[in-house]
């Protein structure tokens, strides 16, 4: 599990998928019937403030105090997009449509 404590939670609508963030700065997937982890994401800085799951549970929208948005390829494991839109942490984030091509963040 994560080294330190947990800040963000998200799960896709089945509830089959649950997304964790933590002050570690790593986002972890986790399969809810299982004790074990999936997979973890490395990519913010800072402390991982708000997780956002799309409703296929293909792709995590994360914010962190490291003040950047991420967008996250679950599939590949990978970020595809990052943003810097704030000067400071950034506290939540959401989309504004299921098709994730706005989104809304705050700091």
């Amino acid at each position: 599990g994560h080294s330190d404590s947990i800040y963000a939670l998200a799960t896709n609508p089945t509830a089959s998928l649950i997304a964790s963030g933590s002050v570690d700065t790593d986002v972890r997937l986790w399969d809810p019937r299982t004790p074990s982890m999936n997979f973890k994401l490395r990519g913010h800085s800072d402390v991982v403030r708000r997780l956002q799951l799309s409703d296929d549970g293909r792709r995590l929208l994360s914010c962190s105090s490291d003040r950047t948005l991420r967008v996250w390829n679950l599939g590949q494991r990978r970020c595809e997009q990052v943003f810097s839109p704030h000067v400071d942490s950034i506290y939540c984030v959401a989309p504004t449509d299921s098709s994730w091509s706005r989104l809304f963040s705050g700091s």
